[in-house]
Formats: C-alpha cells, sequence, structure tokens
C-alpha cells in the first residue's frame, strides 16, 4: 500500500525505494549497490543477464519465498 501511494505522487519527481526484495518493484532503472557503491544500473532484463550481484539476490529472496 505504501508503494502504490508513493507512485500515485511521485509526477516529476524522481522516488528511491531501498529494498532487499527487487522482484517487488515495478521501476524503470535499478541501481544495484554493494558494499555502499554502484555495481550496476539498468532494468530486471538487463541486470539478471549481466550482474551477478543483483542475480544473487533474486534467486535468495526467489528462495525464500517458496520457503515459507
Amino acid at each position: 500500500a505504501m508503494f502504490e501511494a508513493v507512485l500515485a505522487g511521485k509526477g516529476e519527481r524522481s522516488v528511491v525505494v531501498v529494498t532487499h526484495a527487487p522482484g517487488s518493484l515495478r521501476a524503470g532503472q535499478t541501481v544495484v549497490l554493494a558494499a555502499g557503491k554502484v555495481v550496476d544500473i539498468g532494468t530486471h532484463s538487463e541486470l539478471s543477464e549481466r550482474c551477478e550481484v543483483y542475480r544473487t539476490i533474486t534467486e535468495a529472496v526467489a528462495v525464500e519465498t517458496m520457503e515459507s
């Protein structure tokens, strides 16, 4: 509910969302951080192909979701 409220009011502003569940986002661009540094920027498809950190996070979330 909170995410929808943020999106509804964003207009021409940028919105920064910090999450450990990237699959829950509907973002144009995602910035992947590791140890406080930007390691990649892209769409879900782009990051899934080329960013090992992003794949590791999304795979861990998928396993966690399956186990719950």
